[in-house]
């Protein structure tokens, strides 16, 4: 049987994660966890100090991680670090949130991968590429921006105002324009072979990491850019990446992706996914008991 490694970044509601993690937990399946450096007062619940106790759950040095920074890519990098060269070979490496919920029970999901050798990610489409080279990917890396900046001795809110003024500053620079860009989802599930890849070039090419510093929303470009002209060759899949995010809501929605709810449910069940996102305690809380009542 296949071993998985399912890679988390986590910012808040440790007992979803521990709910998450549980669900998941099986003989094969072990856990790579990132605590959002800033919120220190998780470590002290009662959740996360069960999760330190369970077998095959690893958490490691926490990444300060900045909605929008390059310091989510960092995240992802020391997580896939972390996973690759554990003592037990990892067979895939799935990235989810502490808000993804499992859509299908262990026994499928191991069925899914028992027998092929495909990696699972979500690029823009061809038409929304020609379309957003034009302003939406170069507003986001053409520029500095400085959204990872930390002070200690500043107060959070204040660093935050801070750095969206030094952001507005450094619009007045234009950097140089990355022609062959592409993007899509953060979230993947990747085959050991992909990730070879991936860590090997960032291992050897400095330069194209480092012009993703200090950039905007680049979780969503780096690894996409990356990627796409090897897609074939590491046999990804570049249209699906098992995940039901709602980007096009049937329904109002205050926030984007939608906060998912039972209404969602048919939808999720009928995409054939294995996780769905953004999951909320209590907002999802019918959503996530059909959903155990699925699972078992």
């Amino acid at each position: 049987m296949k071993n998985h490694a399912f890679l988390i970044i986590a910012h808040a509601y440790p007992e979803l994660l521990e709910d998450i993690v549980n669900l998941l937990m099986a003989s094969n399946h072990y856990f790579f966890i990132n605590i959002d450096k800033k919120n220190k007062e998780i470590w002290f619940t009662d959740a996360i100090s069960r999760l330190q106790k369970s077998k095959n759950v690893f958490f490691i040095e926490p990444v300060r991680v900045n909605h929008g920074g390059f310091s989510q890519v960092s995240a992802t990098l020391k997580l896939l670090e972390e996973a690759y060269k554990s003592s037990e070979k990892m067979d895939y490496f799935h990235l989810i949130s502490g808000q993804d919920y499992p859509c299908v029970s262990n026994t499928d999901l191991d069925a899914k991968f028992e027998c092929e050798e495909k990696s699972y990610m979500h690029f823009d489409s061809p038409e929304e590429i020609i379309e957003w080279r034009k302003q939406k990917y170069p507003s986001r890396v053409n520029y500095f921006n400085f959204t990872d900046l930390h002070i200690p001795f500043l107060p959070y809110k204040i660093l935050k105002l801070f750095n969206g003024g030094l952001n507005r500053v450094a619009k007045i620079y234009k950097r140089k324009s990355i022609l062959t860009i592409y993007a899509g989802w953060q979230w993947f599930s990747w085959h050991r072979k992909v990730v070879e890849y991936v860590l090997t070039f960032v291992n050897d090419n400095p330069l194209y990491v480092g012009r993703f510093k200090n950039t905007k929303l680049v979780d969503e470009l780096f690894f996409h850019t990356m990627l796409y002209d090897k897609a074939e060759e590491l046999n990804i899949e570049k249209y699906n990446a098992l995940r039901y995010i709602e980007w096009y809501p049937k329904r109002e929605a205050e926030t984007l992706p939608v906060i998912l709810d039972e209404r969602e449910y048919d939808d999720i069940v009928s995409s054939a996914v294995i996780f769905c996102r953004k999951i909320h305690p209590s907002i999802s809380i019918k959503l996530i008991d059909l959903l155990r009542k699925k699972l078992f």
